[in-house]
């Protein structure tokens, strides 16, 4: 098959498309990814299609709509950015016509993204919804949809219903009114972000200190919101291993147990820390939970703050309104057993997912596959 992924020009948005994307190239399928202008760099390796804007771009647009919403409230801006600025960008910037010559025979999307539904829509290509996070509320999903199917019309088609929902949330973590009943609903295992690197990133541990990991994620670029998030945790008597994001320079010169190591996949870090401190993005939590690793979370905006309250409630997390708060809290994961055996006991739950490749199969079922002679 030909499976075009589209995802908006993020970590957030682009990295858990990716263990579906590296299933498909094992099993021989021809891919490629279709995002926005800066969206290849978060990728690197892959095919990938830049067409629309970027995500400062999309988000200073919104912005200028709809001024002053708050992120921590998803609202009109939001709306917006995803059903209209993302799918009205892309297709004025010949994201129709570059998927018009990949010629895909699937298209998964990310399901905040609905640049993917419109190509879908308007090639009658059989498409696949892949949720990023857990449950949102249901009607600003629908005011997204509403918003792009303005777009969907105005290209002359109707939108295409979704075949499918990846989802790689655990239902675990979920009380039972946030629970779907979706018959589409296709669970799977969530992937911790990996890329090739040159070199090992650790030496052995300083003083047999605890290893806190301090990682806010691909979004948060403020170093004075970051530096004393390390500060707290080597306070709390831990070694900080510090990352930021790609764009974001790592302050000159490490001080005194902690060690900045700017952009790196989490793949290589898990293994080797104690605890994490996140704002909450859902990747960063999942793969923390991935790897059996307790979090400390100081949500700021979008999911974090819903990711927040779930894992606190499992007993995996503590979460902290103010910088302030994050040494004490610190003391209690990395002191407690209690976090890091809830912790284990959601890894396990983890590992009886579906796998990437398992997903890829059943899609495969439901999805009628191209003829052999049309390849």
């Amino acid at each position: 098959m030909r499976i075009l992924f589209c995802a908006a020009p993020a970590g957030g948005h682009l990295f858990p498309i990716l263990p579906l994307a590296d299933a498909a190239v094992d099993a021989g399928d021809d891919v490629a990814i279709l995002t926005g202008r800066g969206g290849a760099a978060f990728v690197p390796g892959w095919t990938v299609l830049e067409h629309g804007p970027s995500m400062a771009e999309a988000l200073a647009q919104a912005a200028e709509k709809f001024p002053g919403e708050d992120g921590t409230q998803p609202g009109a801006a939001t709306i917006e950015l995803f059903g209209g600025i993302r799918v009205e960008g892309a297709a004025a910037d010949g994201a129709l016509d570059a998927a018009r010559s990949f010629a895909p025979d699937l298209i998964v999307a990310e399901a905040f993204d609905e640049v993917g539904p419109f190509i879908a829509s308007v090639l009658g290509v059989p498409h696949v919804a892949h949720a990023l996070t857990g449950p949102v509320p249901p009607e600003m999903l629908a005011a997204i949809a509403a918003r792009a199917d303005v777009v969907i019309a105005c290209a002359g088609a109707v939108r295409a219903p979704r075949t499918a929902l990846v989802d790689p949330y655990p239902e675990t973590l979920l009380a039972d009114a946030e629970r779907s009943d979706a018959a589409d609903r296709l669970p799977i295992r969530p992937a911790v972000h990996a890329e090739q690197s040159e070199a090992s990133l650790f030496s052995p541990r300083a003083e047999g200190r605890p290893r806190v990991l301090v990682s806010m994620g691909t979004v948060v670029t403020d170093l004075d919101v970051i530096r004393p998030l390390a500060g707290a945790a080597v306070r709390a008597g831990a070694e900080a291993i510090v990352t930021t994001p790609r764009d974001v320079p790592t302050p000159a010169g490490d001080r005194a147990h902690e060690r900045w190591v700017g952009f790196a996949p989490l793949s290589e870090l898990l293994p080797h820390v104690d605890a994490i401190i996140s704002a909450g993005g859902t990747g960063t939590v999942l793969a923390a939970l991935s790897a059996g690793v307790p979090v400390v979370i100081h949500p700021l905006l979008a999911d974090q703050p819903w990711n927040a309250r779930r894992l606190q409630e499992r007993g995996v997390a503590v979460t902290i309104d103010e910088v302030r708060d994050a040494e004490n809290a610190v003391r209690s994961v990395l002191a407690d057993d209690r976090y890091r055996s809830s912790a284990r006991e959601l890894q396990r739950e983890i590992r009886t997912l579906p796998t990437a490749t398992d997903v890829l199969v059943q899609l495969r079922s439901w999805i009628p596959q191209p003829d052999a002679s049309d390849v």
